[in-house]
This record gives C-alpha cells, sequence and structure tokens, in this order.
C-alpha cells in the first residue's frame, strides 16, 4: 500500500524525500502534541496527507457485515478485485469458501499467507479478472462481492496486468474491464445470489 501511487506519487516516495519528511515530523509534534507523535501509525498518516491521499484497503468489518448479510454458511464468495485483503478477512471470520482474483503477484501471495496464517479455506488466482472469470464454472457462486479500481486512480503497480494499463482510455476500461467482470458475474452467480460492488464518484469521472 506504501508504494502504490495516487495522484502522481505514493506514500513511500514522500517517505523517501528528506525535505518532507522532516515537514511531516514536525507537523506530527502539533497534530498529536500529548501522544507518541513518532510512532508508524502517525507517520503513515502524515505520508497519506502530505501525499493527499493513499490507496484504501476495504473495512474487514464492514466486510463481514455484507458478506454475513448477504450469503449463508457454506456459501461461495468471489472477489474479482481481491486488493490488500480486507474482503478477505472479512469473509474468513465467517463459514465461507473466499475465491479472490487479482493480477499483483506480490498482493496474491500476501492474501495466500492471511489464508494460512488463519487456517482458513480459499482460493487465490493470480490473473486478470476479464480473462479468468470467463473460465469458471457457471452458477458456482452465491455472493460476488468487490471494490474494483476506480480506473487509474489508484495505481497499486506499474505492471502491464493492471486494468488501467490493459486499457488506458476511460471507456477502453469501462468496456474491457468493467462491463466485462460484471456480465461474467451475472453468468457465474447462482439463482438467489447476489452481486455487491463498491463504487464512487471521483473527481475526474
Amino acid at each position: 500500500m506504501w508504494s502504490a501511487r495516487i495522484r502522481g506519487r505514493s506514500p513511500i516516495e514522500c517517505f523517501n524525500n528528506d525535505a518532507i519528511l522532516r515537514h511531516c515530523l514536525a507537523k506530527a509534534i502539533r497534530f498529536w502534541p500529548d501522544r507518541r507523535c513518532w510512532n508508524a501509525r502517525s507517520i503513515r498518516i502524515l505520508m497519506s496527507i502530505q501525499n493527499r491521499a493513499r490507496v484504501s484497503n476495504f473495512r474487514p468489518t464492514v466486510a463481514r457485515a455484507l458478506v454475513s448479510t448477504l450469503s449463508d454458511d457454506d456459501s461461495r464468495i468471489l472477489d474479482f478485485s481481491a486488493g490488500y485483503g480486507g474482503r478477505l478477512l472479512g469473509s474468513l471470520t465467517l463459514n465461507r469458501f473466499y475465491v479472490g482474483i487479482d493480477p499483483a503477484r506480490p498482493q496474491c501471495a500476501g492474501l495466500r499467507r492471511m489464508i494460512s496464517a488463519l487456517g482458513r479455506k480459499g482460493e487465490i488466482i493470480e490473473g486478470c479478472a476479464e480473462d479468468v472469470m470467463p473460465g469458471l464454472k457457471t452458477r458456482s457462486f452465491d455472493l460476488i462481492f468487490s471494490s474494483p479500481p476506480y480506473f487509474r486512480l489508484e495505481r497499486y503497480s506499474e505492471d502491464s496486468s493492471q486494468s488501467f494499463k490493459r486499457f488506458p482510455q476511460y471507456q477502453q476500461w469501462l468496456d474491457g474491464f468493467l462491463s466485462q467482470v460484471i456480465e461474467q458475474s451475472y453468468r457465474l452467480l447462482r439463482k438467489g445470489g447476489h452481486f455487491a460492488i463498491n463504487v464512487s464518484n471521483i473527481p475526474t469521472h
């Protein structure tokens, strides 16, 4: 999350810039004068503020509440933009089988470690959702729940597999990525299943 770019630079680039880091450390004393203002959490917050934003991780508690509400025990959950694992963690606290798709190798490795560490059942597929989903069995999921990237606002990596790299124009991204995964979700859902997607307006789209 530190190295993912938003609005052109990442929090780690801010951290590695001595002038910006000094500015943030001085600001921390003003923000939290009565607390340990130079701890890791405070510095992470300041790097995000300095960068005006950071990529987000879906809150596991919110994910758990939604998964619990929209599916039953032993349900199969598909997340076509698995990301940093907030929805995975929320699902793993329940009796569900989670399948996550993500093109980023480091994120997939981290998600697999999370499943293993918690001793739960789940599967992580490394690949582009628009390529992977057509190969999944029809009517094989009870809930499809994801938070797709906001086109190129949050740049998780510069790999060619990232959707904003594959589809560099917004309309291309809508047609080649978002519309494709929504269409495939309809095919993959079992009768009575639910499709839940986190979307938001951003300044440019």
